[in-house]
């Protein structure tokens, strides 16, 4: 049986060992958070390619409406939100930026996402820390062919497909390059 204070000397140097691996990893994190667009720094999105999305223009009770798609940049804790709709014979689009904390879990700001759009509200859902509207002057769309009929319970529906782009901008510590992406509208004709 070993020698009790041995033990626990040997207990201490275990624990000592423990507690600086840890506090090495936490600074190897944050240093790596700021180098890859975390919030801690300056924080880049460049590019929608690759980056998981979420389109939603159909609505729970009643046919099509505005569509909301959003981006989600899981490193930089980051959402692209981009929402177009029909107004009368009006196409009208916009965007935005919603920024969270560095630590928030993804689930949570899927669970943000979706109470844009649904009716069932997740009371855990992350908060954003920061709204950035972007500027309509930097936001231009394009359709592409020609819009599709599409019928839908009692309602009929022109399907446009939107090609859109953003020019570069920065706000604070948020910098975007030329973004392009593309969405599908529906505009109710009956």
């Amino acid at each position: 049986m070993p020698n009790v204070p041995q033990f626990r000397q040997s207990f201490l140097i275990i624990y000592s060992a423990i507690l600086l691996l840890n506090s090495c990893i936490k600074s190897s994190v944050q240093a790596e958070s700021a180098l890859i667009g975390g919030n801690s720094a300056s924080i880049i999105i460049d590019s929608l390619v690759n980056v998981e999305s979420r389109e939603v223009s159909d609505y729970y009770g009643g046919g099509r409406g505005p569509t909301k798609k959003f981006y989600f940049f899981e490193r930089q804790k980051i959402v692209l939100s981009v929402r177009a709709d029909y107004q009368s014979k009006a196409l009208i689009i916009g965007a935005s930026l919603d920024v969270f904390e560095i630590d928030t879990p993804i689930a949570s700001i899927k669970k943000w996402a979706r109470n844009q759009y649904s009716d069932g509200i997740s009371l855990d859902a992350a908060k954003s820390k920061r709204t950035i509207l972007v500027n309509p002057k930097l936001l231009r769309y394009k359709k592409k062919g020609s819009p599709e009929l599409q019928k839908e319970r009692l309602d009929k529906y022109y399907r446009h497909e939107i090609d859109f782009t953003i020019d570069p901008f920065s706000d604070g510590d948020v910098t975007i390059k030329k973004l392009r992406g593309s969405l599908e509208v529906f505009q109710r004709i009956n």
